[in-house]
Formats: structure tokens, C-alpha cells, sequence
């Protein structure tokens, strides 16, 4: 979904731009991406079931959230003992807990926290919830997987993994091979991505929808945002801020319950010269979004892929969906990275639906093992472009004029 453009707040924060600004300002809304509650929900239920029936199995899921720790480090995620043999004891880590004790803020560990105990509770399930380390034994599950709805800068997920490795009998475990670990996530940036998969745990990174950043987009869609957000940024940033966010991401995507620090701090940081979109990255006041069409979403995606022939393309306004998704994806596949997840950013379509369209595509013969495009592509994207739509001629029932022949033709012989 789209914030809506229509909306008091969105007006109010518009009306701060020099006017020859607020058509950028008002590029950098249309590149947003607002996800609902329900969204996300269904999406990590979803990805969660599907990697569950990929590896078989009893699972245990753990809600990502920050972990004290000293130095830099986080303690151990379970206790163990100082003998020699350092057996892990006790209870699960807690799925919520405030960083700030004077300060109690839940973020959306208590959403992902909810998710994970409806899936535990259901009949015969192999999800297991922050089990204890006696439940751990017991059961054996074979994969530890980490459940967030964003992978921003990957810091928080990569210190949640370090505090299992530091715990002596899950690290033991792994090194047998009794246990794996992955991580489920609505979304995330590449660059986050990237850092947890670094990791020394390895983990299997699964995302259900890519992240859309301004770095993703056109080059002069990227200047002319990048030039927005450091000229109207609130505040001078400190490290790790920028004008774009934590960690330079320059994320777009806004979720119900928040948006996220990586996204740029002209959207949520307030000072006594500018109100935020959304200040103090709440979402309050923002039941939802607005639907998009999707023939106008289909134009503009392929015009932010420098596709503006294809995007007038008759033949492609003709087209069902499942066309329309596999031409996007074909356009989005013409600059790397070439990954199902860098596709979803650039299209706004989930990973599910880029990975249906890439295994049509390959089913086509248009793109190789290597996701590249044959030359097989390059003709249809061809024959696309010359369809281009015809004006229409009509004559009206109410016109009286007479007619009469614009040229003159001696009549042919018989």
C-alpha cells in the first residue's frame, strides 16, 4: 500500500517544502511502501509453515529484540555453569523485555512475541516458543530460527545469534550438525541481509517481501532524493546516522506499528523547526494506507526501471496479472543483483510472486540458470514496444455536418 497522499498529516508535511521541492518531496511518499498489521502477519506465518515443511522437523522460534550484554558483547542466551563440562540450563530468553527500565517501550518483538505463541499452541505443532533448554533437549529440534518483520542494519539479529553461540551447548550442537540456524523476516535491506548471513552461525536468510531504499532506485530518482533528504535533514546525524537513516540504508517501507530507524530522518525526527511525517517513527495516526492500481503501479515501475516503452506498451495494458508480474520482473532482472529479494524491492511484489514469475521465465526460455536474460527476451521486449496504443476514432450520432470524401478515386475497372 501507498500512504495517502490525500491525508491532513501528508499535506501538513508537504506544506514545509520550498515549492520547488515538493514534487520531490512528493516522489520520495510515492516510494514508500505503508505494510498493514494483517500484511505482515500472514506473510511471516506463511514464509515460517513454508520453511518448516522444507526442512521437516520441530522448529524453535525466537522473537528478535535487543539483548543486553557488556563490552559490546551479549550474554550467553542461555545460563550454564563454570565446571568443565559447561551444561546450558534454564528457562527460554524472554520474547519482550524494555531496553530502558525507566522507560518500558515495546517494539515489534510483541508482534512477532504474539505470532509465534498462536503458532505454538496449535494441535500437534512443531513450533516450539523461546522453549527452555529442557524442552530443547527433549524435543531436539533441528533448526533455531530467529523470527524479526525487519533486517535493517542486521546488528540486532546478528547480536540475538551471537548470544546463542555463545551459549556452550547450543554451539556444541551445531557443530554436530543437530541444529541449524535461519532467520525469517518480512523484510529487509540487501546490506542487512548481507551482514547476517556473514555471521558465524550461517544462517539461511528468508524474507517475504524485499525492502525498496533509495539507493535501489533510477539514478536520478537517487540524486534528486539523496539532495531532499540531506537538504531538509532535521538535525546534524550522529554515527551511525545519516540524512538516510541508521546506517546510511535509506529504507522506504513504513509499518503499521512503526517505521523503522533506517528510514530517513526528514520522515520521523522532530526538532522546533520541522514536524515529521512520522514523528518519533509512530504510526498511530495512521490507520492505513491506500490501495494502488495496479495498471498505474505496473507504468510506473517500469518508468522507475527505465522501461518508459514498455510501460506505454499496448499489449502490456491488455494483459492479465500474471503477464503484467512476469514483464515487471523480466525488466527488473536487466541489472544486477539478480536475487529474488532485490527484484521484490524494485517491483514491490513479494518474493513469493518474483519467484513464480522467474520459474515462467525460465519454463520460457528467457532467462538462464544464471537469471540472465536470453535473447529470447530481448525480441518479446521488442515486439512490446511497438504496440503502442492507437487513438481511437469515433464518429458522434449527433454530429449533422455532411460528409464528404477528403480525395476523389476513378472507380476501378470490372
Amino acid at each position: 500500500m501507498a500512504v495517502d497522499p490525500g491525508s491532513p498529516q501528508v499535506r501538513a508535511w508537504l506544506a514545509q517544502f520550498a515549492s520547488v521541492d515538493v514534487a520531490t518531496a512528493q516522489l520520495l511518499l510515492d516510494h514508500i511502501d505503508f505494510i498493514s498489521a494483517d500484511e505482515i502477519r500472514n506473510q511471516l506465518i506463511a514464509k515460517l509453515r513454508e520453511r518448516q515443511a522444507a526442512g521437516g522437523g520441530e522448529v524453535a522460534l525466537y522473537a528478535e529484540r535487543h539483548l543486553k550484554g557488556r563490552a559490546g558483547v551479549p550474554f550467553p542466551l542461555y545460563k550454564h555453569g563454570r565446571r568443565r563440562v559447561r551444561r546450558a540450563e534454564g528457562i527460554g530468553p524472554r520474547p519482550v523485555e524494555s531496553e530502558r527500565l525507566y522507560a518500558h517501550e515495546t517494539g515489534s518483538e510483541g508482534i512477532v512475541g504474539t505470532l509465534i505463541t498462536s503458532l505454538s499452541r496449535e494441535s500437534g505443532s512443531p513450533f516450539l516458543d523461546h522453549p527452555s533448554m529442557t524442552a530443547l533437549r527433549n524435543s531436539r529440534p533441528n533448526r533455531f530460527v530467529l523470527v524479526t518483520d525487519f533486517i535493517g542494519s542486521g546488528d540486532r539479529a546478528c547480536r540475538y545469534l551471537e548470544a546463542a553461540w555463545r551459549t556452550p551447548t547450543i554451539a556444541s550442537w551445531a557443530s554436530y550438525k543437530r541444529i541449524s540456524f535461519e532467520v525469517v523476516a518480512f523484510s529487509g535491506t540487501s546490506e542487512g541481509i548481507g551482514m547476517v548471513q556473514a555471521h558465524p552461525t550461517a544462517p539461511m536468510v528468508s524474507v517475504a517481501k524485499g525492502c525498496p531504499t533509495i539507493s535501489g532506485l533510477s539514478a536520478q530518482s537517487r540524486g534528486a532524493l539523496v539532495q531532499l533528504c540531506e537538504a531538509y535533514c532535521p538535525k546534524r546525524p550522529r554515527h551511525p546516522h545519516t540524512a538516510l537513516g541508521y546506517g546510511n540504508a535509506g529504507a522506504l517501507m513504513v509499518f503499521a506499528h512503526g517505521a523503522p530507524n533506517n528510514t530517513p530522518l526528514l520522515l520521523h525526527t522532530k526538532t522546533k523547526n520541522w514536524r515529521p511525517l512520522f514523528e518519533g517513527r509512530s504510526t498511530a495516526r495512521w490507520e492505513t494506507g491506500v490501495e494502488t492500481n495496479s495498471a498505474v503501479d505496473l507504468a510506473a515501475a517500469l518508468s522507475e526501471l527505465r522501461q518508459q516503452g514498455l510501460a506505454s506498451s499496448a499489449a502490456i495494458t491488455r494483459a492479465d496479472a500474471i503477464t503484467k508480474q512476469t514483464i515487471l520482473v523480466l525488466a527488473a532482472l536487466r541489472r544486477r543483483p539478480r536475487t529474488a529479494t532485490a527484484v521484490s524491492a524494485r517491483t514491490g511484489l513479494s518474493v513469493a510472486h518474483v519467484e513464480l514469475a522467474i520459474r515462467r521465465c525460465l519454463r520460457a526460455g528467457f532467462i538462464d540458470d544464471d537469471l540472465r536474460l536470453t535473447d529470447g527476451a530481448f525480441k518479446e521486449f521488442a515486439y512490446l514496444r511497438k504496440a503502442r496504443s492507437r487513438p481511437s476514432h469515433s464518429i458522434s450520432s449527433t454530429d449533422k455536418t455532411f460528409y464528404y470524401p477528403q480525395m476523389l478515386r476513378s472507380p476501378g475497372r470490372v
